[in-house]
């Protein structure tokens, strides 16, 4: 019964970990930029969450109708005074990871002077509707990750849509495909990498809230370990495929939390990284790297057949 807790805890925190490495996913793809300060943003949202909570008495899930248009309003206005200058310098990549790395420190002592250094939490906010813990058959489970692990598939489920059916999520993924193609075609780049870039922004908030949900506590000094963990899920899932991360973050949850009942937290840590190396090893574009090589060999085998019955 403890390895199905840890197993089904794993997958409801892995949720959450597959929105923070989409978000870096999205951003890097479409404009190759190292957003080093992607787990500053997340704390940071956290610590606003927090501070709603505490001022306005809003639990974390209300909160988000703050929360995503101020972060899609922050992701704009960023884009366009920041990543502009970056993509006109010799190595955008470089560049881009001094310029974020600035931009983490600037977050970091912000969030010190705003807040403090003391870790702060949100305590158990659904007491009066819910219990803290929830039974499934002979499972006991955390309500607040249940809850946080349904808002990230709704989300989820919404990026999908967007990514699939909508015009700016089919640029999207074109643009991240081949940005030089998608000018071509006439697609606004600029626009469409100003949205790619405040939706990334945008769900990592989302997370940053959720994760007042999932831990205990929040602080300042955390957005270095949920950059190190968005870099592991893009890589597990793969650095250009949004929807990779989500595999990536299912895994890494699963990772970190079956290996912690079984070795002391430190070494779940080093668990999951040897669980990197690996993957790095024997798939090095990602887990889903084999998808496409059978998309394309069933394109090749699809496409004589339709040839040969146009002749016939």
């Amino acid at each position: 019964m403890i390895l199905v807790e840890g197993i089904i805890s794993g997958l409801l925190v892995g949720c959450v970990y597959a929105l923070i490495g989409v978000g870096m996913s999205i951003i890097y793809g479409v404009m190759r930029v190292v957003n080093f300060a992607h787990g500053d943003f997340l704390v940071f949202s956290s610590f606003l969450a927090y501070w709603l909570h505490t001022r306005l008495q809003l639990d974390p899930i209300a909160s988000l109708l703050i929360v995503v248009p101020v972060s899609f309003l922050f992701g704009i206005l960023l884009y366009y005074l920041v990543i502009p200058r970056l993509q006109k310098s010799d190595d955008p990549e470089s560049a881009s990871f001094l310029a974020f790395f600035g931009i983490s420190l600037m977050l970091t002592y912000s969030m010190n002077q705003l807040f403090g250094a003391t870790p702060r939490g949100i305590d158990y906010p659904y007491e009066a509707l819910f219990s803290a813990s929830t039974q499934v058959g002979p499972l006991f489970l955390s309500t607040s990750r249940i809850i946080s692990s349904l808002v990230a598939i709704a989300v989820i489920s919404v990026l999908i849509l967007f990514l699939f059916k909508t015009h700016y999520g089919k640029a999207i993924r074109a643009v991240i495909q081949n940005s030089n193609a998608a000018k071509i075609l006439g697609i606004n780049t600029k626009k469409v990498s100003a949205i790619s870039f405040a939706i990334g922004l945008v769900l990592v908030s989302v997370a940053g809230v959720l994760i007042t949900l999932v831990f205990p506590s929040i602080s300042s000094k955390l957005g270095v370990n949920y950059t190190t963990i968005a870099f592991v899920v893009i890589v597990l899932g793969g650095l250009r495929q949004p929807l990779g991360a989500l595999l990536g973050g299912i895994v890494f949850g699963l990772a970190e939390s079956i290996s912690s009942l079984y070795v002391p937290m430190g070494y779940s840590t080093v668990i999951t990284f040897g669980l990197l190396i690996l993957v790095v090893m024997l798939k090095p574009e990602g887990l889903l790297s084999g998808i496409k090589v059978r998309r394309k060999l069933a394109d090749q085998t699809i496409q004589p057949s339709r040839t040969a019955s146009a002749n016939k």
